[in-house]
């Protein structure tokens, strides 16, 4: 698929383009400048434009045909236009204006697509009338129809095989019309390329320029110096299709109520309508029942390409009612006079249409299905480990800062590329807790976190089971006159690293960094004098790549207090360990001094 969405350095990975996306792997954060940044993925995008209407940046951007279109057709390329309903209801005081001005630059035709609703409602009603039992999904939102093209193929079968109403217009003017211009349909959505460009739809449509675009092109044009009409006339009630529930209205108000159709807008953002869908194809779809799902809320009159600056709700709703009262209080023809019987009603309105072959107007569906990659659980396990998620609890936090609705999902896409660990809040918590309490030269815990600890085992009914020890590796600065800073740093993290190996710490055991070449020890009672051996021969690599003159194996010095179990706080133990370290600091002939009352 060409590529239609892009996104600009206005985004600041805020992730809400994320969050409202029903297709995981849609968008990718990756780093930019330093800067966490979401791209598209097109070949999973299904170009719903959900992104395009929450982004409150303006990092999200598209590209239609508009130029296309205006330069061919100032190039004299032979050009029609095919104008999508909900034109006229967004613009209804220029839409006249602009079909003139259209006219004036040379376009040849210019359709009503609501003329292509008419024969898609009359297509419609002959496929319901041939099978009784028949039910199905409409085809006539292409968002839908992508989606479940690329990823649930196996609801294609459900998919009514009729052509969406600017298709069914566009069959119209080739085959009986005999317009061999190429046609350009004016439209409110990005969602139709790949509708355009599939094969089955037989190039019958060569641009889509959509309503934002066209007046970004034409924004010092004054339409109101300009008027015409549509080549072609509706049959009226085809203009409620762009309205959430307009087909359903169309065929009720023929076919009555014998068919059960079910209008839903919208019905790809809510992971429980996805779920559901597959069930409805399966299901309900066997039994006579008929969904319009439509991707847009208020159907196409607010779609993702609309020029938002012109659209409001309110002249949404008032411009349907004006349509419904004028369609079916002073309609033009007799098939929408509600006091005639619906038999007569459907067959007038099928009587329009007798000379049109249903076979032209067919459709067929194709799977693009996209497999997704499972993941293994091994790997999910590993990526929750690095971002810190060790336990159920962190797991299921599901907080949905990254964008995606649970803890799990965010594991999947860091797995398959689509994000990075660096965009869970509660990983960066982790990384920025750990920068608090972590020294990052030998990556032991801090003094924040050994007076945290010594806390939590004065107030263990055990706690006399322990000892602190403040140790002191001898001569250090001795070490740094040798070999310099850096090496003396290398020496001092394998030392560090080697030295924890000695404790266990899911028994409470630790060793801490004070400062620069000292350390606090937090250990059983029993382990004391060994740990003190091993701590003075540890034997490091780095100290044997130096060639320090007169040093094989560092030596330490050490104050030991046993925790007896009455210490008020934290702090009484910490001046009694204190107070004995300097004690045997001043010795030199002692490097092990036990705390005494």
């Amino acid at each position: 698929m060409k590529h239609y969405i892009y996104t600009n350095d206005n985004c600041i990975g805020c992730n809400h383009c994320i969050s409202c996306c029903p297709i995981p792997g849609a968008n990718i954060a990756e780093k930019k400048n330093n800067k966490n940044h979401i791209r598209v993925n097109m070949s999973k995008c299904i170009l719903c434009g959900q992104c395009l209407s929450v982004c409150k940046h303006d990092a999200r951007y598209y590209v239609d045909d508009t130029d296309a279109f205006f330069q061919d057709l100032n190039n004299g390329e032979s050009l029609s236009v095919a104008i999508d309903p909900s034109f006229f209801i967004n613009y209804p005081n220029i839409a006249n204006g602009v079909l003139g001005y259209l006219r004036s630059i040379g376009v040849k035709k210019i359709y009503n697509a609501s003329f292509g609703a008419d024969i898609s409602t009359w297509a419609h009603i002959e496929y319901f009338l041939n099978d009784a039992n028949q039910g199905g999904i409409i085809a006539t939102c292409p968002t839908i129809v992508n989606f479940i093209e690329k990823y649930e193929p196996s609801i294609i079968p459900a998919l009514i095989p009729i052509y969406s109403p600017i298709f069914c217009l566009a069959v119209y003017v080739r085959k009986y019309l005999n317009d061999s211009n190429k046609l350009v349909f004016l439209s409110p959505c990005i969602s139709n390329f790949p509708e355009i460009e599939d094969e089955a739809t037989h190039n019958l449509i060569s641009y889509n320029v959509t309503f934002e675009h066209f007046f970004k092109k034409l924004k010092d044009i004054d339409f109101n110096q300009y008027y015409s009409e549509s080549d072609i006339a509706d049959f009226d009630l085809g203009a409620l299709y762009p309205f959430p529930g307009g087909m359903k209205e169309n065929l009720e108000h023929f076919i009555g109520y014998e068919k059960t159709i079910i209008s839903k807008s919208p019905v790809l953002y809510s992971r429980s309508e996805l779920g559901s869908l597959k069930s409805i194809a399966e299901h309900n779809c066997t039994k006579g029942v008929f969904f319009e799902l439509l991707n847009c809320n208020n159907g196409c009159c607010s779609g993702p390409c609309i020029d938002k600056t012109s659209f409001s709700i309110e002249k949404i709703v008032e411009q349907h009612q004006c349509i419904r009262f004028n369609i079916l209080q002073n309609g033009k023809s007799k098939e929408y006079d509600r006091t005639l019987p619906r038999t007569t009603r459907l067959d007038l309105f099928r009587s329009n249409f007798k000379d049109l072959d249903l076979q032209d107007f067919h459709r067929e569906f194709h799977s693009k299905y996209l497999k997704p990659f499972t993941v293994p659980k091994e790997i999910i396990n590993e990526v929750f480990v690095r971002m810190h998620k060790t336990s159920e609890e962190s797991r299921h936090i599901d907080c949905h800062a990254c964008g995606y609705n649970s803890c799990h999902q965010m594991a999947e896409a860091v797995a398959n590329g689509y994000n990075n660990i660096e965009n869970c809040v509660q990983y960066e918590k982790e990384e920025n807790y750990k920068l608090f309490t972590y020294d990052q030269l030998t990556g032991l815990p801090n003094k924040y976190l050994f007076i945290k600890d010594l806390s939590d085992v004065l107030a263990a009914p055990n706690s006399n089971d322990f000892a602190v020890m403040q140790i002191n590796i001898k001569n250090f600065i001795f070490i740094n006159q040798q070999v310099g800073f850096i090496k003396g740093n290398d020496i001092l993290a394998e030392f560090a690293a080697k030295a924890r190996e000695l404790f266990d710490e899911t028994k409470n055991e630790k060793i801490y960094l004070l400062n620069g070449n000292n350390f606090y020890v937090i250990s059983k009672k029993e382990r004391i004098n060994d740990l003190f051996y091993k701590l003075n021969h540890l034997e490091l690599l780095t100290l044997k790549q130096f060639q320090i003159a007169d040093i094989s194996n560092l030596s330490i010095r050490a104050a030991l207090y046993n925790i007896t179990g009455s210490e008020p706080n934290t702090d009484t133990v910490i001046d009694r360990i204190s107070t004995t370290y300097f004690t045997v600091r001043s010795l030199h002939n002692k490097d092990f001094l036990v705390y005494d009352q």
